[in-house]
């Protein structure tokens, strides 16, 4: 689907321009907004100025390319829900397993409970499930979906577009505020490595919606359920830990995007074949 249309390079060039630009001047205004506003204010408006890279790539798709916008989601040209679903149950498992592997290797005590603060701020928590879900599917629609398209008209090798792609999605990432608590490089190659699961789960399953559930999951659950200190959302989890190892997190994180990958693409491949075997019947 990406083939059809207007797909000129000068035309990508042109929309990750537009895209860009839209959104950090929607991001500038908000900062300049927000002020001394409440942290739970600051935060929701925060998240909300990642709408500009939703809507903004499906605008560019359909105006400069002259395609229908749900081309970059992928073939069906729409969200598939069931597989969104069941990436966001194979990760959310698996990152609930990281943490009890954790537990295990450091005991008990390298995580506690913030009950009281959770709590406090159940009014944030239920914002960041509403709001949250907006900033991890606009990330993937820009990166896997219109960024991804763009750098595959200059290469096919799968390696080099995950490469492109997660760089660019480490430098967005860059200034958060983990990087003063993992360092630099931690950081850095944590980004780097959860740019290439979701790029590598977008180019075999052939659409977003592994990706964007695994976003999703992974973004929520970190800023309500299981959380570490120097979050870009603030440490109002229920559960904590102690202190953020990036180097533990980083090898449990590879480990758990290997394990999902093959899980979820074999759960698409078994897909297909069963849509296909039905097709065949039904033709028959």
């Amino acid at each position: 689907m990406a083939d059809s249309g207007k797909n000129s390079l000068w035309r990508y060039v042109l929309g990750v321009i537009l895209i860009v630009f839209t959104w950090m001047v929607i991001t500038a205004v908000i900062v300049v907004a927000v002020g001394s506003s409440a942290t739970s204010v600051q935060a929701a408006l925060t998240l909300l100025g990642f709408l500009p890279m939703l809507v903004m790539p499906l605008v560019v798709t359909r105006v400069l390319h002259g395609r229908p916008a749900g081309t970059l989601i992928g073939p069906a040209q729409r969200l598939n829900w069931e597989r969104i679903g069941r990436a966001m149950l194979v990760w959310a498992g698996l990152m609930v397993a990281a943490v009890i592997a954790e537990m295990l290797w450091k005991g008990l005590s390298s995580y506690r409970l913030n009950v009281d603060n959770f709590l406090s701020n159940l009014a944030t928590i239920f914002m960041y499930i509403f709001l949250i879900p907006i900033q991890a599917t606009a990330e993937e629609v820009f990166f896997r979906g219109y960024l991804l398209q763009a750098t595959g008209r200059l290469t096919r090798n799968w390696v080099i577009l995950g490469i492109i792609n997660s760089l660019f999605f480490m430098l967005l990432h860059l200034s958060n505020p983990e990087v003063r608590a993992a360092g630099i490089v931690l950081a850095g190659l944590h980004w780097l490595t959860s740019g290439m699961f979701y790029t590598l789960l977008t180019l075999r399953s052939g659409s977003l919606d592994y990706a964007i559930g695994a976003h999703v999951i992974n973004n929520v659950l970190s800023a309500t359920l299981i959380g570490y200190p120097g979050g870009a959302l603030g440490e109002i989890a229920l559960v904590m830990t102690k202190e953020l190892d990036a180097a533990f997190g980083l090898v449990t994180f590879v480990l758990a995007a290997v394990i999902a990958y093959v899980v979820l693409t074999r759960a698409a491949g078994a897909s297909a074949q069963v849509t296909a075997a039905q097709r065949a019947e039904a033709a028959s």
